[in-house]
């Protein structure tokens, strides 16, 4: 059967680790195999390793351990991250160990000891983003406590908070979370630059919220007025227009291309000029960071805070893009290969 393929190792429990042909193993368990002397005929038939989330190898402890790992596989491997920064920089790290094991390999029987970075910049896998309630309402005879932290304890003790993800209807704990436009983050810096940070990811439903909020505002200008002349753009990018595939189900590159058409018009009216207008839109997806929107439109007091903030908020997205960080929406692979 192909279940006997597999095995597992792990500090709690082990499963057929030594006769599988796949094994599925924990780093700390994984170093230790390759360690035993006894193994050594075992770790020279290893033909390839593929190290998840290798971004760990920053954190303080663990690093250590899975540095040990790249110097100890003589095999090709493949390590995957969706968080890495700077993956250029990584990738030239893990070719300066791979160029230590080549002088220590007498034999040069590895055919390449070649590090290849491989980027893919599309998450199949969408993020729902949301907040917890200041004040969940009671629930059951014993209700559910109030607090934030409470809440979190709560929850980790009895059940998770889960989301219908097809509908709107709130179920096991859901009302304890808000659901949250990606625009809800917008700032000032982004509306002043006329930009939609490329680590600013919409899920399909936040492509259609967008164009819902941008056509009501359309709808309600009056004569004459230049987002009013937009409602012919905007007929064009009601879903019953322009999917217009023969699949029944909206395919994920379709959704991704209607994303950016969406984005792109509401770039649009960003350099346009129409301000009150995409705050509007913005108001729609809760944002309450651009000044106007917290108000509706009315003018914050407070306008020398809110440039710092918008000042911070700008160079931490700098930075972030510059470190190739998003939440989660680009993935870096390295690779490694050998004969």
């Amino acid at each position: 059967a192909f279940h006997d393929k597999f095995g597992i190792l792990t500090d709690a429990y082990r499963h057929r680790a030594l006769s599988c042909r796949i094994l599925v193993t924990v780093p700390d368990c994984l170093e230790s195999l390759l360690l035993d002397p006894a193994l050594s005929a075992w770790a020279q038939r290893i033909r390839y390793v593929i190290l998840d989330e290798v971004h760990c190898i920053s954190a303080t402890e663990q690093g250590r351990l899975w540095e040990r790992i790249l110097l100890l596989i003589n095999a090709p491997f493949l390590a995957l991250s969706a968080t890495v920064g700077a993956p250029e920089k990584f990738v030239g790290w893990l070719q300066s160990i791979k160029d230590l094991q080549k002088e220590q390999d007498p034999s040069g029987a590895r055919e390449s000891y070649k590090v290849r970075l491989v980027e893919h910049g599309q998450r199949w896998v969408d993020l729902r983003r949301h907040v917890a309630v200041d004040a969940p309402p009671a629930k059951g005879s014993g209700g559910v406590p109030t607090g934030l932290d409470a809440v979190v304890r709560w929850a980790r003790l009895h059940q998770r908070p889960r989301v219908d993800h097809t509908s709107g209807v709130a179920q096991d704990g859901a009302e304890l979370l808000h659901s949250l436009h990606p625009l809800a983050s917008f700032t000032e810096a982004n509306l002043s630059g006329c930009t939609i940070p490329d680590n600013l990811k919409f899920e399909p439903r936040d492509s259609l919220h967008l164009w819902q909020s941008m056509a009501e505002v359309a709808k309600k200008s009056p004569a004459g007025h230049a987002v009013k002349a937009r409602e012919g753009v905007l007929a064009r990018l009601d879903p019953q227009a322009f999917f217009q595939s023969n699949h029944q189900f909206v395919q994920k590159p379709e959704a991704i291309t209607y994303e950016q058409e969406v984005k792109g018009e509401f770039v649009h009216w960003m350099q346009q000029g129409w301000r009150e207008e995409a705050v509007q839109v913005l108001v729609a997806h809760d944002n309450t960071r651009i000044r106007g929107a917290a108000a509706g439109g009315a003018q914050s007091s407070s306008d020398e805070e809110e440039e710092e903030e918008d000042d911070f908020f700008a160079k931490r997205s700098d930075d972030e893009q510059e470190e190739g960080k998003d939440d989660g929406d680009a993935s870096s692979t390295a690779t490694g290969s050998a004969a």
